[in-house]
């Protein structure tokens, strides 16, 4: 209706228009017939132009009354299609566009977010200015405020698979997400659980209690989906609704992540949607998701299949690998399959919000190795209910983190053989792991036994707060050790070679008889002055860096059988020269800059650190250069000096 008023007042404007325009042309032929010829075609031609601007001036005015009134599309059908047409597998998409304006027609603003910067992106160098002198710029003008940017608009209730009953909800979302995705080492109860479960986030109205779900031909659900089939069928049951959903094709120990986009600075459209990932590089429609520019909620949680890997004995046959879970990740699922065993990079390069919900409840009992799990990551949750029992490598873990809390001081960490680069970087890190006797849900065990530990090299390399005693660690069978507080500027603690009991276990504490390197141990952990007078370096060929830059340092670190007096508890066949270094071929920086060493150290063997460098090698380079405190004739008497 309001159509044809605004067209029949536009005829009217137009009429006017037309009938002024009349008057005007009969008014400029009288003047016609007076002028001269020479003048006639001048003022035609201004004429034509006068006569020209007034039909465009009526064209327009017509065209924005009619574009102004245009009806919009209505919302399509919200009857279910079994396989409908929609831009990619989000569950946003736009409806079928109608008669109507076009994105571009000015009729309603249309988001346009810039990209974040790149910080690689550098403005190039300005034009040099032509010769001649600089004129004075005068006062700077002050800048316009600039506005902000509109934030992502969020999905709106009319978004068209919302607005499906539930019933062609479920389906549309099954096909999108379920079918043809299933892993063949998971259970049918898996299924059950992980399609309720991504209802229960993503359509909070269905109540779980009304939905019944059984598989046909399916006597045990705890049976695995295997290879051998491919027409297993779910019927569901719902508010008096039955269907059935086919699982399809059953994937070979693979499963995908199913997320939810909470916001996305890249592509704000994705916001709401839901989206299937097999790995990073793309959806299942090949759609590129950033995570570093998206926060996302993890509806189902993914992993595949690795094989054996030379570079990591860790790694059997049948093992499971997590899928990575990077950038903005909000929350995730509380029930881990338990058919993963690698939780390798899970969280890493990840921005984790403080709140995050999920993880604090996974089962990790079939976990063996959490390498570089939380590496990079701002993580600081809580991990206490972790069952690491079965844990074989924690390397990297908790590299360059934020984490800093207790959770972790009651982990089970006897068959841990790599904690190496474990806190490297983790500058908040300062807790109690130190062994100890611990009872967990009535499990009597020793927290944090090291016993099994290969490798503790750097693992707090740069963490910066760390000062806890760990004076009853067992390392006895740990072969690499060095840049273990390289950069630990508040370490200070005892580390004596002592026996002692912890629950039933009796050994020895800070036993380094293996050890073959001390290389950087020390190195910058510049308020260390703890003791460790009396540990066994006899197999010892490397002290490289070993106190460089130890500025507080100055312990008693000759050579001195006597200094097994301290431990009478050890067996005559246990006893040893402490601090023995005549196995040492090289200690290139050793005690560099160490300014407040001045031990008397003149009975160190160094005939091997000799032999070496009179073959040449460098291997006594700076070695005591910046030892202020130190008496020349106290040194160990190493190189051509002696």
């Amino acid at each position: 209706m309001h159509k044809n008023i605004n067209s029949n007042e536009a005829q009217v404007q137009l009429d006017d228009i037309d009938q002024k325009q009349n008057n005007s042309d009969d008014q400029q032929l009288d003047q016609e017939n007076e002028l001269p010829n020479h003048n006639k075609t001048k003022f035609l031609k201004v004429l034509s132009v006068t006569g020209l601007i007034a039909a465009l001036t009526a064209a327009g005015t017509v065209t924005s009354v009619v574009k102004f009134c245009d009806p919009r599309s209505s919302i399509p059908d919200d009857g279910f299609n079994p396989t409908p047409i929609i831009p990619d597998d989000g569950v946003n998409p736009s409806p079928t566009p109608g008669p109507g304006p076009t994105p571009d027609d000015g009729d309603s603003p249309t988001p346009n977010p810039q990209p974040n910067p790149d910080p690689d992106d550098k403005p190039g160098p300005e034009p040099s200015p032509a010769p001649g002198p600089t004129p004075d710029p005068g006062p700077e003008p002050r800048p316009e405020p600039q506005p902000r940017p509109e934030p992502p608009v969020p999905p709106t209730p009319d978004d068209p698979i919302q607005k499906l009953p539930d019933v062609d909800y479920m389906k549309f979302m099954w096909e999108q997400h379920f079918k043809d995705k299933r892993s063949s080492i998971e259970t049918f109860k898996d299924v059950e659980e992980n399609f309720k479960y991504f209802l229960i986030r993503t359509r909070p109205n269905i109540k779980i209690q009304d939905i019944n779900i059984s598989f046909n031909r399916v006597s045990n659900t705890d049976d695995k989906l295997g290879l051998d089939k491919d027409n297993h069928r779910m019927s569901v049951r719902f508010n008096n609704e039955s269907f059935n959903l086919d699982i399809g094709k059953v994937n070979d120990s693979t499963k995908p992540i199913i997320l939810k986009v909470i916001k996305s600075e890249s592509d704000p459209a994705d916001n709401g949607k839901i989206f299937s990932i097999s790995n990073w590089e793309g959806t299942n429609n090949n759609k590129k998701i950033d995570p570093q520019k998206t926060s996302y909620e993890v509806l189902q949680i993914g992993y595949s299949k690795v094989g054996p890997s030379p570079e990591d004995k860790t790694v059997l046959e049948a093992d499971i690998q997590i899928m990575k879970m990077p950038g903005q990740v909000q929350n995730v699922p509380p029930t881990l399959s338990k058919e993963i065993t690698l939780l390798k990079e899970v969280f890493s390069d990840s921005r984790i919000d403080n709140q995050m919900t999920g993880i604090e409840q996974w089962n990790t009992s079939n976990i063996v190795s959490m390498q570089s799990a939380f590496k990079n990551s701002s993580f600081n949750g809580d991990l206490s209910n972790w069952d690491t029992s079965n844990v074989i490598d924690m390397s990297h873990m908790f590299a360059n983190s934020s984490f800093n809390n207790q959770s972790i001081t009651n982990w089970d960490t006897s068959k841990v053989f790599y904690m190496n680069h474990m806190f490297n970087n983790a500058k908040a890190f300062n807790q109690n792991i130190n062994t100890k006797q611990v009872n967990v849900n009535g499990k009597n065990y020793n927290a944090w036994d090291t016993s099994s530990v290969r490798r503790i090299n750097s693992m707090f390399e740069s963490a910066e707060m760390f000062n806890q005693s760990i004076d009853k660690w067992n390392i006895t069978w740990v072969e690499d050790i060095t840049k273990l507080f390289k950069n630990a500027k508040k370490f200070n603690q005892d580390m004596i070679t002592k026996k002692i009991k912890v629950g039933n276990k009796e050994y020895m504490t800070w036993d380094t008889a293996r050890i073959t390197s001390l290389e950087g141990m020390f190195w910058g952990a510049t308020s260390f002055n703890g003791n460790i007078e009396n540990w066994n370096t006899i197999k010892v060929e490397n002290l490289d860096n070993i106190f460089r830059d130890a500025e507080s340092f100055n312990r008693d670190i000759s050579s001195d059988i006597q200094s097994t007096r301290m431990h009478p508890s050890l067996p005559k066949k246990d006893h040893y020269i402490a601090w023995e270094v005549k196995n040492v071929k090289t200690i290139n920086f050793g005690f560099f800059n160490a300014k407040s060493f001045s031990k008397i150290l003149k009975n160190w063997n160094v005939k091997k650190i000799n032999e070496e460098t009179k073959k040449g090698k460098k291997n006594t380079v700076s070695w005591d250069q910046g030892t202020k405190s130190w008496s020349r004739f106290d040194k160990p008497r190493i190189g051509k000096i002696y």
